[in-house]
């Protein structure tokens, strides 16, 4: 059963994400989740457990837990790595969460932030608050895609004279 999660997680997130678009693309949403997992293979991640979770990392989130039980079935894992991925309702509660989620959890979120800020209109706000998460990653620090996100974010920032 173990080597039906990924599958299985492609799945769920398609059903969930069918009729969403990104924002400012307008592409299938469902390529956000998909290019996070990409990311994190690119890195070197094999679990599949960790791959599942990127791939489902805003499905709580943006589905209104109509698809929790299915994350839930399919990986205690796994479940709670998105759990720990998902918005709370306040960023002090949200960032809590990712740093107790470990290194997986802060893993994830890294490709999820890398993959966010390859979107073509990014606000400098968005940015920096983006920037300041990652530093608070400390789990990840020194992983060559931890740093390589943060590098990518302050070129963004100094490109248009908003990093000092």
């Amino acid at each position: 059963m173990h080597n039906q999660i990924l599958p299985r997680a492609i799945s769920i997130a398609n059903r969930a994400h069918r009729y969403q678009t990104r924002k400012f693309s307008g592409l299938p949403y469902i390529v956000h989740p998909l290019e996070v997992m990409s990311i994190l293979e690119r890195y070197g991640v094999t679990d599949e457990k960790v791959l599942a979770a990127a791939v489902l990392h805003d499905v709580i989130e943006d589905c209104h837990e109509i698809f929790e039980n299915d994350i839930r079935e399919l990986s205690t894992d796994v479940h709670v790595m998105v759990r720990a991925l998902t918005k709370s309702p306040s960023e002090s509660e949200t960032n809590k969460k990712l740093i107790e989620g470990g290194f997986n959890v802060q893993l994830i979120k890294t490709a999820d932030i890398a993959s966010n800020t390859r979107e073509p209109i990014l606000g400098i706000n968005y940015l920096r608050k983006k920037l300041n998460q990652l530093h608070m990653f400390d789990e990840v620090i020194g992983h060559e895609l931890h740093s390589n996100t943060i590098a990518s974010i302050i070129l963004t920032l100094e490109k248009t004279g908003y990093y000092q």
